[in-house]
């Protein structure tokens, strides 16, 4: 019976292995099956030997299983070698690369971009069997963490000078000095853009730092804007209160009244002077149309002046033609040699020029002028004007030839002066 249990479980062991041969198995789990089998036909052996046939039949399938997973095996040992290899070689590259940085003149983003890609190789190889991994990642991870903290310690540094330069950039918020305060920012900007080490932060550091940074810049420029929204609209408010004036003052030269032509021209100036003080260009058409609007008030005030003084001569006139009516008629001779005088000294007064039948009695006058000039105790010679009246107020017969000269005089008389009478 002993014999025929025995007989019975390497039976069942033979078909077991037969089993294995069916199907398909993952190679390792196929390899721990097949020695869990010999290990079970070597206990059975320890109490009682097989049979030549019993173990050839057992041990040909096993071997015919076995060989499935030692293909498995040299395949993935060929695998882990050529990992190994490449592994190897990747630190042999790495080493070199880490020996070759200039640590003073470093390009930070190369040297992290040559990083990442050295990782990203190393992960994408095969296992390279678990001594020759380990020892090879210790190899890599050397020299990949002496890159890192360098990086690191240029990152703490960068980090630093942009923290350095957000402080700066804090305090020119509240800048006395504006014009400097912008000057100052633009400063900073291009430090922070180009004077510094560019290493990689993450992202969120960078973007919290930019925003920081950005945000003092953003004050002072916003305070630059305010002033300048404040002086345009001061500006718009000074432009609208000069075409206010400018208007108004346009309105008064449509006036028929002479003295509120002279006022609104004087009260123009003043406010037009206070205006402009706060005009940024001088020579803005508004300026040319105020220019405009004198030089017309200034022709309007002189026309009017011309007229008020041409009216008051032909008043005179007109009453001297009523004196004349009235006086006698020996008056009114002596009243023409009189003014026949009168008119040669205005013509003098004037350098007007006297008709040929008085040029000697011009030349008389003349001299009779210049002998008076330097005689001693001399009163003053009356001005053109009073002598004028003076010739209207004298009654004498009409004359044409006085009138049409009397009219020359008066003429000079008003363009001379051009003041009212």
């Amino acid at each position: 019976w002993a014999r025929w249990g025995d007989d019975q479980a390497r039976a069942q062991l033979i078909r077991a292995a037969e089993e294995l041969l069916q199907g398909k198995r993952d190679p390792e789990t196929l390899g721990a099956a097949v020695t869990g089998l010999r290990e079970e036909w070597k206990r059975l052996d320890a109490s009682r030997h097989a049979t030549r046939k019993q173990w050839e039949r057992f041990d040909a399938v096993l071997t015919r299983a076995f060989r499935l997973v030692l293909e498995f095996r040299a395949k993935r040992a060929a695998e882990e070698k050529a990992a190994a290899a490449a592994k190897a070689s990747i630190c042999d590259q790495g080493e070199a690369w880490a020996a070759s940085i200039d640590w003073q003149r470093a390009d930070f983003p190369s040297i992290a971009a040559q990083r990442h890609e050295l990782r990203t190789r190393w992960r994408a190889l095969a296992f390279a069997g678990f001594r020759e991994e380990r020892r090879l990642r210790k190899r890599f991870d050397k020299q990949i963490k002496a890159v890192e903290e360098r990086l690191a310690a240029a990152r703490q540094a960068e980090w630093s000078r942009r923290e350095a330069l957000i402080a700066e950039a804090e305090v020119l918020r509240a800048a006395p000095q504006l014009g400097d305060a912008i000057k100052a920012v633009a400063a900073l900007q291009a430090k922070w853009k180009d004077g510094g080490l560019s290493v990689d932060f993450a992202r969120r550091v960078e973007q919290a730092l930019w925003q920081r940074f950005r945000g003092a810049c953003d004050a002072v420029f916003a305070r630059r804007d305010a002033q300048r929204a404040a002086r345009d609209a001061q500006r718009d408010r000074h432009l609208e209160e000069r075409k206010r004036l400018l208007a108004e003052f346009e309105s008064a030269l449509a006036g028929s009244n002479g003295a509120a032509v002279a006022r609104a021209q004087a009260e123009f100036k003043r406010a037009w002077d206070g205006a402009q003080r706060n005009a940024r260009d001088k020579s803005d058409p508004l300026q040319g149309r105020a220019r405009e609007l004198l030089r017309k008030a200034e022709h309007n005030i002189a026309a009017r002046r011309l007229d008020a003084a041409r009216n008051r001569f032909a008043l005179l006139a007109r009453n001297s033609a009523l004196a004349a009516a009235q006086a006698s008629a020996a008056a009114l001779d002596k009243g023409r040699a009189e003014r026949e005088a009168l008119l040669i000294d205005l013509e003098l007064a004037l350098d007007l020029p006297s008709p040929a039948s008085a040029c000697a009695e011009r030349r008389e006058r003349q001299l009779l002028k210049l002998r008076e000039r330097f005689r001693p105790g001399k009163t003053e010679s009356p001005d053109a004007e009073a002598l004028v009246q003076r010739w209207y107020a004298t009654a004498a017969r009409s004359d044409a030839a006085h009138d049409s000269r009397m009219s020359a005089i008066v003429e000079a008389l008003v363009k001379r002066t051009g003041t009212s009478p």
